[in-house]
């Protein structure tokens, strides 16, 4: 291996397969080993240069018939940002009811996606 290469065993997510793959990086050239597919090479670029995540956690709810709702990201953010997107969340509390896939926070931390609801939740009477 030469001086700032780098390389990362991981296992792929892309697919049911979960095929261990070797990344090597150097600079901003990726080279992926070991995928059985293209989802595992972009998935293997992907990881090696800006890891992605869908962010799943819960936020508050007001005069409903459970005190929280899970909520997630539409679409995968970079990991950097999510402290930024929790400590976004934290401020939150919904006001029951509270329907599926309702935006929660638009484009939090710039991240590119909303947070929405997984779930709904009753108004207590």
């Amino acid at each position: 291996m030469s001086a700032g290469e780098e390389t990362k065993e991981i296992i792929c997510t892309a697919c049911p397969r979960g095929c261990p793959l070797q990344v090597r990086v150097l600079r901003e050239a990726v080279q992926v080993e070991g995928a059985s597919c293209r989802r595992g090479v972009a998935f293997g670029r992907t990881e090696a240069l800006d890891p992605r995540r869908v962010l799943t956690t819960t936020v508050r709810v007001r005069g409903g018939a459970v005190p929280v709702v899970p909520v997630r990201t539409r679409s995968p953010i970079s990991r950097g940002l999510v402290p930024g997107v929790l400590a976004e969340l934290r401020r939150v509390e919904l006001l029951a009811p509270v329907s599926l896939h309702q935006i929660v926070l638009a484009d939090p931390a710039d991240a590119g996606t909303d947070v929405v609801t997984a779930a709904s939740v009753e108004e207590v009477s």
